[in-house]
């Protein structure tokens, strides 16, 4: 069996919970007021230091574990009261678990959290009265404030999720490979082996990324910046794969790429630096700076090349610095959220111009985002209620049965409930095995053991540090088999031992595992995947729409700076709820089976249409610096508009054909390569009339009248490779849709 430890943070972890929780109990037994909550003050620090193993700087840290023993001070009052009627428990567990379920999704320290705090409404519905609830208060509060000292002094984590890290990883593997391309020139091997690293590095980000319900949502400025990040950085592999289509190098042209290629890699090492915690100042003004002088360079270029050359051999040398060129912009906006993230004086943010319909979005306030899931449609709604539910329920029975500890019922249902029946039902299976190993133990220890305290206190700490490693190290079932050690042997030490304690575990662990099972079955039993397809393919409409939008908005057609606007919060909001889709059918950790690759495939490619949305109508900017003429030449704007709505055909037709021939949970087919198998790419003739007319252009007249050359052939080449770009991608989401139906 392998143990999966990175940087050693489970063996820290399990050290601190043996040293901490003994302590705890121990100096609270001694304190004759405070023990009557001794059993509190204990989970509360095995809690705080097992399921809440917050990150960040140390200060970040302790504010965080102490916010998290604040938040569950009334809720140990409210349970302890509520707790001696039994409809009030049930209604109290209910509201509770439904309020935390549906905060959770606001992630980070709400959601890492959320099990502490319904372990403590658990705990004082089901063992806590009105007499002894200031010394269970105390006592929750004490084992708190020792849980936070212990994670800041005792071998802390200085790193809990290291996302920034590892896009500063992705961002220098972008710049080595940009620079072999661009700068060097360097040969296929060199440069194939260089792109492996770059999507290493973006499979290493989302392996920690993608499905993390602990991770920030974005709803503070920083942890927007920090989820932008993500996003912007995994842009880049999708440029990568852009490849050259002329068969000979401009060589003024190469010069004038080369250099703008070493201020884009200069501008993410340095973004990668001061993730890592650099000082040296960043500005995304050089970078609009550099752009600038760039597409007037090339514009010099054609001018100076229109009347000599081939316009088939003009419009290749500028298609093929189409990467490059977006490249420097996600790049300016990955400066703008670095800075936001890690701000320092001397940083410069760019000012570009920019009308209404491209201003950014304003991200939805807290109280919105929980609004906007109000819905039976929502994962984390369905996934609230069916908590509370299945929580209320263990209640009720915990409190119509006569048993020593019928906490242990609800425990044990929170153990075992996961998003979906099949999910559960592992769970459980796996909580009862290791439950029965547990209890077996256990009554081998009371019968050989039987009275001895001292015996017991020094099994405490070997039961307690292997019930806080083995869960995510080796396997869930050791670790619950550890868990009904450690609460028979704190059981042991707090009262004389008896066998039935050990049979009192068994049987309210099954019935805890019981309902859930139940629930899970009656409610949504495939959990987050009933809504996963229907949000993605929603996502694809409204960002295809937005698309297709920005080019009519560019072409001066119908559409206003209004509609833009209304196009892209569309957009927006959508991408929003699949990608919340996304996260939780990816935490709800489907068999191997299941093409969990095709969805983030399908997820990310909806937000590079979202992005080229976004994209396009800066161009209305640009040109508006240097004249007042279009962006778009009038003979080039019906085959634009027609290219972004054959793509716009071509994206929901892959999407239909993917989201139709994914397997489900529980479907056995093999999850087809993202990798292996790309079919033969074929240029569609929407794409090959749009560069016909490119052509067309480049061959007749310059009619353009403003400052400098006309940058517009340019700016209408890059577009069109946006065109392609997509068509491609759809044949490739379609390809993969129709390998996975034939598995």
């Amino acid at each position: 069996m392998v143990i999966k430890d990175p940087g050693e943070r489970a063996l820290r972890r399990a050290t601190r919970v043996a040293i901490v929780v003994p302590v705890t109990l121990a100096v609270l037994l001694q304190v004759p007021w405070v023990s009557q909550g001794a059993l509190m003050g204990a989970f509360a620090s095995l809690a705080l230091l097992v399921f809440s193993d917050y990150g960040g700087p140390l200060k970040q840290r302790f504010i965080a574990y102490v916010a998290a023993t604040a938040a569950g001070i009334p809720l140990v009052i409210i349970g302890a009261y509520a707790g001696q009627y039994r409809w009030a428990s049930i209604l109290t567990m209910a509201i509770v678990a439904l309020v935390v379920g549906l905060l959770a999704l606001l992630r980070g320290l709400i959601a890492s959290s959320q099990s502490v705090l319904l372990l403590a409404t658990v705990l004082a519905l089901t063992a806590s009265t009105p007499s002894v609830v200031w010394p269970d208060v105390v006592s929750w509060c004490i084992g708190g404030l020792m849980a936070a000292l212990s994670a800041v002094f005792l071998w802390p984590a200085h790193i809990n999720m290291p996302i920034r890290g590892l896009i500063a990883d992705l961002l220098e593997a972008v710049a080595d490979a940009s620079e072999i391309r661009w700068v060097h020139q360097g040969g296929l091997d060199e440069l194939t082996a260089a792109r492996q690293k770059v999507t290493a590095a973006v499979d290493n980000l989302h392996a920690k990324y993608d499905g993390n319900l602990l991770r920030p949502s974005g709803v503070t400025t920083a942890d927007r910046a920090l989820a932008e990040l993500v996003d912007e950085a995994s842009r880049l592999r999708y440029l990568q794969r852009w490849e050259d289509v002329s068969d000979h190098k401009d060589p003024d042209l190469q010069e004038m790429t080369g250099r703008l290629c070493s201020v884009v890699t200069s501008s993410l090492r340095k973004c990668a630096d001061r993730l890592r915690g650099g000082k040296e100042p960043l500005s995304s003004e050089v970078l609009f700076q550099i752009r600038g002088e760039n597409l007037d360079e090339m514009a010099d270029w054609l001018a100076a090349n229109r009347t000599t050359k081939d316009p088939g051999y003009l419009r290749k040398q500028i298609e093929d610095t189409f990467p490059l060129r977006i490249t420097t912009l996600i790049t300016s906006r990955i400066t703008d959220q670095t800075i936001a993230l890690s701000g320092r004086p001397g940083d410069e943010y760019a000012d570009p111009p920019m009308r209404s319909a491209q201003a950014p979005v304003k991200p939805p306030s807290k109280t919105e985002r929980i609004k906007a899931h109000l819905s039976w449609s929502s994962p984390w709604f369905r996934s609230a209620v069916r908590s509370a539910v299945a929580l209320a329920l263990s209640i009720a029975v915990a409190k119509s049965v006569s048993l020593q500890h019928p906490f242990w019922i609800v425990l044990g249902t929170l153990s075992a409930l996961r998003f979906d029946a099949l999910g559960t039902g592992r769970t459980a299976k796996q909580a009862l095995i290791g439950t029965t190993a547990g209890v077996a133990l256990s009554a081998v220890c009371i019968w050989l053991i039987g009275g001895n305290t001292a015996v017991w206190w020094a099994l405490f700490p070997i039961a307690l540090f292997w019930a806080a490693y083995t869960p995510g190290t080796l396997s869930f079932a050791l670790g619950q088999a550890g868990f009904s050690f450690v609460v028979i042997v704190m059981f042991a030490i707090m009262s004389p031992p008896r066998l039935d304690t050990a049979e009192a575990r068994l049987i309210d662990v099954g019935l805890g595992l019981a309902v859930s099972l139940l629930v899970s079955l009656l409610m949504w039993p495939r959990g987050v995947i009933e809504t996963l397809y229907t949000r993605l393919r929603e996502a694809m409409v409204t960002a295809c729409d937005y698309y297709v939008a920005s080019s009519d908005w560019m072409a001066g057609g119908a559409i206003d700076d209004r509609l833009l606007a209304e196009f892209r919060q569309r957009s927006h909001n959508t991408i929003d709820r699949a990608q919340e889709a996304l996260d939780l059918s990816i935490a709800q950790r489907p068999p191997k089976t299941v093409a969990v690759g095709q969805w983030t495939a399908l997820a990310n490619s909806i937000s590079h249409v979202d992005f080229a949305a976004r994209l396009m109508p800066q161009a209305e900017g640009i040109v508006a610096l240097r004249g007042d003429q279009r962006p778009i030449p009038a003979q080039l704007v019906g085959p634009l508009l027609a290219g972004t709505n054959h793509v716009r055909t071509e994206l929901m037709a892959a999407t239909d054909t993917m989201c139709d021939q994914m397997p489900s949970f529980d479907d056995d087919s093999v999850a087809a390569s993202l990798d292996a198998g790309l079919p033969t790419l074929a240029t569609s003739e929407p794409v090959r009339s749009l560069r016909a007319g490119i052509d067309e252009v480049l061959a007749g007249p310059d009619d353009w009248h403003g400052t400098g050359s006309d940058p517009r052939p340019v700016i209408a080449t890059w577009l069109t490779d946006w065109t392609a770009l997509f068509d491609q991608t759809a044949q490739i989401l379609r390809a993969k849709g129709t390998a996975t139906s034939e598995k």
